[in-house]
């Protein structure tokens, strides 16, 4: 290796650099590498700063949306990092002598760059809210044993029964019906229409939505993916459509309305919408709301297998606010870190919950003996 000698006889003098004689070479030296510096410094930023209000005029006036007053501006942070990896690039071909520099800057870039995306990827809880019913459909427990003998179809073996498994249930004295189910303690006929199902629906599924994005603090139009899922209850239009409609949402949202995935539907919602969430160039939000109308599943026969349906599921809703924006992070509740989704596979898995008509026609919700079993082998995987 040849080392040029101006190179070789600096690094082995064996006196100091005098800096204290404003007239010797080497404080100018000094002087004109400090400056140096400062202006390699100043171009950066002022480079940097030109290309980049460039970047905010287009995504601030070049992006199509209604609300220009409210518009949240989001960054790029693939462009943003190889805007910035230009920046360094030029600045290392007109000042050859910052080579190192330009090195340690892409180092640190390439850092904060990973730190950034990977940020991106998390999802954030932003709100949680459950519905909460009002004074006027809750009951007791002997007042659901009433409302089933005043149905007028099951047995005194069915209501004893039904009974025994509330009192083993572990369900309160004061859980939630509806109301077109409670009218026949009035001594009127219960009301199974869809009319009164979708009447439930919006009760319940509008009071979550509602709280969940007070708490969160954003508007409707905020909302860049929603997830409806209700398992027996699938109106057309559908519930998301409810939704969007009632409260006015943006036209380009991505609306899905989970049907028959049973208990384990909620999950699959929060599934669903992270993997909407962080395939968006610029991150997004997303609402899921997960219930189960009551008013069309009552069952009416006297099977025992159906009878349980009756006695365990009760009105109620959740709705949660996830993001993936780093904007969001600071305000978050909490940070979602595993989420795993087994699917049974076979006649015995697809079995345990099974809707279908019992022998003499009624139509309800078969549950097996093995449905706690079956779980726990899902739960093994």
């Amino acid at each position: 290796m040849i080392v040029p000698s101006s190179l070789a006889t600096y690094r082995l003098r064996s006196s100091p650099p005098n800096l204290t004689n404003p007239l010797s070479p080497d404080a100018a030296f000094h002087r004109v590498r400090v400056v140096g510096l400062h202006f390699l410094a100043l171009a950066f930023v002022a480079a940097f700063l030109l290309l980049f209000g460039q970047y905010v005029e287009r995504q601030m006036f070049c992006t199509p949306s209604t609300d220009r007053s409210n518009m949240e501006f989001n960054i790029d942070i693939e462009y943003l990092c190889s805007l910035l990896s230009d920046v360094v690039e030029y600045m290392a071909i007109a000042f050859p002598c910052s080579l190192v520099w330009s090195h340690l800057l892409q180092a640190s870039l390439f850092v904060v760059a990973a730190y950034i995306l990977w940020t991106r990827n998390s999802i954030y809880l932003q709100s949680f809210a459950t519905f909460e019913p009002p004074d006027a459909w809750k009951v007791s427990q002997d007042q659901i044993v009433e409302m089933m003998r005043r149905q007028g179809v099951f047995t005194d073996d069915s209501i004893a029964f039904m009974r025994r498994l509330l009192e083993k249930s572990g369900t309160g004295m004061s859980t939630a019906w509806p109301p077109g189910i409670i009218k026949c303690l009035q001594g009127e006929k219960a009301d199974r229409s869809v009319e009164g199902s979708r009447k439930e629906a919006e009760t319940v599924i509008f009071d979550v939505v509602d709280n969940a994005l007070k708490e969160a603090g954003l508007r409707p139009t905020d909302i860049d993916v929603l997830v409806v899922n209700c398992s027996l209850f699938s109106p057309t239009p559908s519930l998301s459509a409810m939704v969007v409609t009632k409260f006015q949402m943006r036209e380009d949202i991505q609306s899905f309305n989970l049907s028959g995935m049973g208990c384990g539907a909620s999950l699959i919602g929060v599934d669903l919408a992270r993997n909407m969430i962080q395939r968006m160039k610029f991150g997004g939000r997303a609402l899921v709301v997960s219930t189960e109308i009551i008013t069309p599943n009552l069952y009416h026969g006297n099977e025992r297998k159906f009878l349980v349906q009756n006695t365990l599921f009760r009105c109620g809703g959740a709705a949660v606010v996830l993001s993936n924006k780093l904007v969001d992070r600071a305000s978050a509740l909490y940070r979602l870190q595993h989420l795993v989704r087994v699917h049974g596979v076979g006649e015995e898995m697809t079995g345990v919950v099974y809707e279908t008509e019992d022998t003499e026609g009624h139509r309800g919700v078969r549950l097996s003996r093995d449905i706690l079993k079956i779980a726990g082998k899902c739960l093994e995987k």
